[in-house]
């Protein structure tokens, strides 16, 4: 079908494959930042180790960040942030403002989040250099 305005047949402007393209690269992305997060919690479940578990998270967000770019990372940063709280329980002291761990677990929280911005934003601008 042409358009006789446009001169130009109206398939040629269907988004469907490039929203499918996008989604499905972006898919895989996604979905590897959800594994990465899933594969660090269970191998630090299965050893054990309980003293900082933040800093194992770090190279799951940045090679999130690398593969997929700022998203994937952001989504790895925030998903290790919600799993870490909820498999410590140290939300419950973030739900009280009184808890004598508040401060530091808020502290631990914000600074996780804040280094996971930056190696998101870090493993991007790599990613994007090793691609050109």
């Amino acid at each position: 079908m042409t358009d006789p305005a446009a001169g130009q047949s109206r398939q040629s402007h269907d988004p469907l494959p490039r929203i499918r393209d996008a989604v499905g690269r972006n898919g895989r992305s996604y979905g590897l930042a959800l594994g990465l997060v899933a594969l660090t919690f269970a191998a630090l479940q299965l050893s054990g180790a309980s003293s900082a578990p933040y800093l194992f998270l770090i190279p799951g967000v940045l090679i999130a960040g690398i593969v997929g770019g700022w998203g994937p990372g952001i989504l790895a940063t925030a998903l290790s942030v919600a799993v870490h709280l909820y498999v410590t329980g140290s939300y419950a002291s973030l739900m009280n403002a009184a808890s004598p761990t508040f401060v530091s677990d808020l502290t631990e929280a914000f600074t996780f989040i804040a280094v996971g911005v930056g190696v998101s934003w870090f493993g991007e601008r790599l990613g994007i250099s090793w691609r050109e």
